[in-house]
């Protein structure tokens, strides 16, 4: 097993960030889908290696400024992909902003072969995938929070 973490600042307090993550996944589930299809991606260098996998993320359990959720995936189809399971965490930073944390473990498959590939490449692999995975969380947060402020503010009443 090899381990991976990653995290990024998010314009959004953790408490709206989990909700805005949980409604992301959900919209991402299919009918008869046993989670969200997700597409991974790795930059390498001018070209990009995308592979889907089955998401699921469990119901947050909160503390004041702080929320974990269970966070897992399966290559969707199969194939030689690891899955990989692990805790996704907002934590407040300010009163505004949150930070949002990967952590956790996969298994290269192959066997022996499987760890040699990942000892040399596949854990640079993994991290650069999970560095994209999470700048696409953030852009999912922040989007959804400028949406619902926007909303807010077409519909609220104003006092002049």
């Amino acid at each position: 097993m090899s381990d991976t973490t990653g995290n990024v600042t998010i314009d959004c307090p953790s408490g709206e960030a989990a909700t805005y993550l949980s409604e992301f996944f959900e919209r991402l589930g299919s009918p008869g889908a046993e989670g969200a299809v997700l597409t991974l991606c790795v930059p390498l260098g001018d070209a990009t290696l995308t592979r889907e996998v089955i998401a699921k993320i469990t119901s947050p359990k909160a503390s004041p400024g702080l929320r974990v959720m269970g966070i897992s995936w399966v290559p969707k189809g199969g194939g030689p992909y690891p899955a990989f399971e692990g805790t996704l965490a907002l934590s407040d930073r300010s009163g505004a902003t949150s930070e949002l944390t990967i952590a956790g473990r996969y298994g290269p498959p192959g066997g022996v072969a499987g760890a040699a590939f990942d000892a040399v490449l596949g854990k640079r692999l993994a991290d650069a995938s999970l560095k994209a995975l999470l700048a696409t969380l953030k852009g999912a947060v922040e989007a959804a929070r400028t949406q619902t402020s926007a909303v807010a503010a077409r519909y609220l009443p104003t006092y002049e």
